[in-house]
């Protein structure tokens, strides 16, 4: 019995199948797929075993190496492949007008039969898991990169809006409807405070009792004099309407002169000049400890210079001291520095925050010379 021997040519395995399939269709057994058995292939007979009756029975040729995969052969219908060799006569013309040979033996695939497998492709579970990886890595990449961009974005605004509040609380002016206060600073007679013509400190009009805390740490060395020339200036006014006390922070002391409240009629001028001068920048101060002296002699109104940016925990210890004295107006004078968490406690004090510059102050001090 004569067989075939055909490649597969989606998984390059030998096929034998019988010589009467020729130009049918045939699956493969080893990758299941369907394909077309040449016309004339190459033949061979099947090796049969030899009969003791028959010994002149050729017996089988030696078996191919290479690996035989009986291929699994559609037999419906089992009727004879329609192919036609080359060979063969060419029917009738006419035969070929009336009739059209039927097209047996060639069912077409379903629709979900498996696509033949590409070569170039198809990739191993290790490289398929490396292509998942590399894309999970892509995509944490790019979501990594639009959260940084969105808190840099968050970040810049904070920024502008702080700087943009900063530069509105420098820049304000109080409204004119405020009784006591100074309106603006400018460069003349009527708002320069070694020139105004009622008792001030630093322009801040004084209230009958008032004390004023100067923090005399090291950041104040370079406008402690004129603070000083401001104060002599500010103070020297013959009235018993007003009576004043100051207390210098130091780093080992809080300075307090005079000992209790005085008149300014009555205030020693020299004596007041002695103590001013004997005030030295130096060193590392905390302003609440001058506060807490200053807020137990219960006076009308608090008076803060400093140049700290005090810590919130200092800003803290100030708004419960002043707790102790509900009636105390409360004015915050910041050279050189800022301490925004003054603010408020300012205007719930009715008082007002002043920032001020070394140099706007030494502009006051030789405006008229």
């Amino acid at each position: 019995m004569e067989s075939l021997e055909l490649t597969c040519p989606f998984c390059d395995k030998l096929l034998v199948l019988d010589a009467g399939f020729a130009g049918g269709v045939c699956r493969c057994s080893n990758c299941g797929m369907l394909m077309q058995v040449p016309a004339s292939p190459s033949t061979k007979r099947r090796s049969t075993r030899t009969r003791p009756d028959r010994p002149d029975t050729p017996r089988s040729s030696k078996p191919s190496t290479k690996p035989v995969v009986e291929a699994q052969v559609d037999r419906d219908p089992p009727a004879p492949p329609p192919a036609v060799s080359k060979k063969r006569s060419t029917p009738n013309k006419s035969a070929k007008r009336t009739t059209k040979p039927k097209r047996q033996h060639t069912p077409t695939p379903p629709p979900s039969a498996p696509k033949p497998p590409d070569k170039k492709t198809t990739l191993t579970p290790a490289q398929t898991h490396a292509v998942e990886r590399a894309k999970g890595k892509r995509h944490l990449a790019i979501q990594v990169s639009l959260i940084a961009a969105f808190v840099a974005i968050i970040a810049m605004s904070v920024l502008a809006i702080t700087a943009v509040v900063r530069h509105q609380i420098r820049h304000a002016t109080p409204k004119n409807n405020t009784p006591g206060l100074v309106v603006k600073f400018d460069y003349d007679s009527t708002a320069n405070p070694y020139l105004m013509d009622k008792p001030n400190v630093l322009g801040i009009p004084l209230s009958p009792r008032t004390v004023v805390v100067i923090d005399a740490s090291s950041a104040s060395r370079k406008w402690l004099g004129l603070v000083k020339d401001a104060i002599l200036a500010g103070s020297n006014f013959d009235t018993s309407a007003v009576t004043l006390m100051l207390v210098v922070g130091t780093e080992d002391r809080q300075a307090v002169f005079p000992e209790s409240f005085t008149k300014l009629i009555r205030l020693p001028r020299e004596d007041l000049r002695t103590f001013l001068n004997s005030i030295l920048a130096f060193g590392v101060t905390d302003p609440v400890n001058a506060v807490r002296t200053a807020l137990t002699t219960k006076p009308d109104q608090f008076v803060l210079i400093t140049s700290q940016e005090l810590p919130r925990e200092h800003v803290n210890a100030i708004r419960g001291l002043l707790k102790a004295s509900p009636s105390t107006r409360f004015d915050a004078v910041l050279i050189d520095a800022q301490a925004i968490d003054l603010l408020s406690i300012t205007s719930l004090r009715g008082g007002q925050y002043i920032t001020l510059s070394t140099q706007q102050i030494t502009d006051w001090r030789y405006a008229n010379q």
